[in-house]
C-alpha cells in the first residue's frame, strides 16, 4: 500500500500487484485521469505475461478426469428443474453397477451423497425458470488421492435456455458495482442479476449441508456452461468473500463476465495461490473452452476482458489441451481470428457427456425418470427401436449467436428490449388458446379447461415457457 501511495505522488501509473487491495487507489488514478493508461493495451500485454509466470502452479493442477465429471453434472442442468434430476445427478455420479460401465465422477473418485441434491431457483421449483437455475449436491470422496475433498458441496449452474428473458439477460452487457469487496470492478448486469437471484437458495443449500464460513472440513466447488459458467464464477466471488473455502474447480465455455480491474482481482484469487500471507488458497477455476466457440470472446469490446486459466481442446478426440493464461493473445479462443467463430463449437465439449453439453440421448428418461447417462445408455442398447423423449426446443441451451451486431455496439441494452427482438410465435399461441378458451363464458368447466390446456409439460403454454398457477 505505501508503494502504490509512493507511486500516485510521483504521478506515475503502474498494474497492481496481485492480491493488492486497489481500494481508493484506483479511484485517485481514475480521478487524476490516469486510469486510461494504467487499463491501455501495452499495460494489459505485460500485466498478462506477470501473470502467466504466476499461474504457471495452477496449470498443473488441471485435471482432465475431473474435468469430465464436472461437464457431466454441468450438462445436467439443462434438465431444469424437473422431478427426475434429482435421480439423474445421484445416479450419473455414483458407482454404476454395469459390466464395463462407469460413470465419469466414479472415473474421478467421487460421488455424490444420496438425497443430498437441492434446487437452485429463484421461484417455485415446480414452475419453469428461464435462465436462473442451478442445483447443489453433497460430495464423499472414494479415494485418498482424489481431487475432491470428503464432505465438499457442489454447486452447478444452468446455461441460457431458447427463451426471450434468458437471451435479453445474455444481451444485458451494462456493467454495475455489485462485487463484494471488489474496488473498480464493474460486473455484467445480466449474469449478476441471475446470481443475486440465486442468492437466497445458495446459502440456505450450503448452510443446510452444515457448511460455515471458515471451515476447514467443506470446500465449495462450482460448475456450470455459457451463461452458467458466468454465474458460477460470480457465485464464487461471493463465497469467497463471504469466508469460504472454494476448491479446483471447472466451468465451461464462460462468456467474460466484467471489466480488467474484474478480471485482475478474479485471476488472484483463483489462481489457486494465496494472495496474502495469511489468506487461503482459492481455486483454481479452470474455463474449459473447446476449438472455435465465440461465446468466451464475449462481449466483445475493451470494456471486458478475459481472466484465469483457460482449458482449450482443439478437437472432440483431444485430451490434451493448451493450459494457458487467458489473457494472452496465443492462449485458447484469443488466438482464434474473430471472424472465424463459431457459435455450433458452443455446444460440443470432448469431456461432456455424448460430447455435446446440448443434446440427450434421452432427455425424457432422465430428466423425468432419473436415470443417469450410463444407464440410459444401456437400455438403449438393449431397446434400440424404443423412440426417446427429446428435450424441447426452449429448453436447449439457447442458439443466438453473440455477434457484432448483437454484442459490440453502443445500444446493446437498447437492442434487447427491441420489441421485435420479443416478439415469439410460441407465446402467441398460448395467447391464442387461452383466448379462445374465454368463449365458454361462465361455464363450470371453464377453470379446468384453462388449467388442462396451460400446464404440465405438453401443450402451447408449456411451449412458450409458462404454465397457469393450479387454482387461480
Amino acid at each position: 500500500v505505501a508503494g502504490a501511495a509512493a507511486w500516485r505522488a510521483r504521478g506515475t501509473a503502474r498494474p497492481a500487484a496481485v492480491g493488492e487491495d486497489v481500494a481508493g487507489g484506483a479511484v485517485e488514478l481514475e480521478e487524476r485521469g490516469l486510469i486510461d493508461d494504467l487499463l491501455s493495451e501495452l499495460g494489459k500485454q505485460a500485466y498478462y505475461l506477470k501473470m502467466q509466470a504466476q499461474l504457471e502452479a495452477a496449470e498443473a493442477k488441471y485435471n482432465g478426469t475431473t474435468a469430465k465429471a464436472f461437464a457431466t453434472m454441468s450438462k445436467l442442468t439443462y434438465c431444469g428443474p424437473r422431478p427426475g434430476l434429482y435421480g439423474a445427478v445421484s445416479m450419473s455420479c455414483s458407482t454404476v453397477n454395469l459390466p464395463g460401465a462407469a460413470s465419469a465422477c466414479e472415473k474421478a473418485m467421487f460421488e455424490v451423497v444420496p438425497g443430498t441434491v437441492k434446487f437452485l431457483t429463484n421461484g417455485d421449483p415446480g414452475e419453469y425458470v428461464d435462465a436462473a437455475f442451478g442445483y447443489a449436491a453433497r460430495l464423499r470422496t472414494k479415494d485418498k488421492d482424489a481431487a475432491i475433498k470428503e464432505g465438499g458441496v457442489m454447486l452447478v449452474f444452468r446455461g441460457s435456455v431458447n427463451t426471450i428473458k434468458s437471451v435479453e439477460s445474455d444481451k444485458d452487457v451494462s456493467m454495475n458495482s455489485s462485487m463484494t469487496g471488489c474496488s473498480g470492478c464493474k460486473v455484467h448486469d445480466g449474469y449478476w442479476e441471475s446470481y443475486a437471484g440465486l442468492k437466497d437458495s445458495i446459502f440456505r443449500a450450503i448452510g443446510e449441508y452444515w457448511c460455515t464460513p471458515w471451515d476447514k472440513t467443506c470446500t465449495i466447488y462450482v460448475s456450470g456452461h455459457g451463461s452458467g459458467a458466468a454465474v458460477a464464477t460470480i457465485a464464487a466471488w461471493e463465497l469467497s468473500r463471504a469466508g469460504y473455502q472454494v476448491g479446483a474447480s471447472y466451468v465451461f465455455g464462460s462468456p467474460r463476465i466484467g471489466n480488467f480491474e474484474l478480471a485482475k482481482r478474479l485471476t488472484a484469487e483463483f489462481s489457486g495461490e494465496p494472495t496474502t500471507w495469511f489468506s487461503r488458497p482459492q481455486g483454481p477455476i479452470f474455463q474449459v473452452t473447446y476449438r472455435r466457440d465465440s461465446v468466451p470472446r464475449w462481449p466483445y469490446g475493451a470494456k471486458y476482458a478475459p481472466w484465469g486459466v483457460e482449458a482449450h481442446y482443439d478437437s472432440l478426440n483431444s485430451s490434451d489441451p493448451q493450459v494457458c493464461y487467458a489473457g494472452l493473445k496465443q492462449c485458447g479462443v484469443r488466438k482464434i481470428p474473430k471472424s472465424s467463430l463459431e457459435l455450433p463449437d458452443h455446444c460440443k465439449s470432448p469431456l461432456a457427456d455424448g460430447k455435446s453439453f446440448c443434446e440427450f440421448a434421452d432427455w425424457g428418461q432422465m430428466c423425468y425418470g432419473g436415470l443417469g447417462f450410463e444407464v440410459t445408455r444401456h437400455l438403449h442398447s438393449l431397446m434400440p427401436w424404443a423412440d426417446a423423449f427429446k428435450q424441447p426446443e426452449e429448453e436447449q441451451a439457447a442458439d443466438w449467436s453473440p455477434s457484432e451486431k448483437d454484442g459490440f455496439q453502443k445500444n446493446t441494452l437498447a437492442k434487447a428490449r427491441d420489441p421485435s427482438e420479443m416478439y415469439s410465435l410460441k407465446v402467441l399461441r398460448a395467447f391464442a388458446t387461452l383466448a379462445k378458451i374465454s368463449y365458454c363464458g361462465e361455464l363450470a368447466g371453464l377453470r379446468s379447461a384453462v388449467q388442462m390446456s396451460c400446464s404440465g409439460s405438453y401443450g402451447p403454454c408449456s411451449a412458450a415457457g409458462f404454465g397457469v398457477v393450479p387454482n387461480t
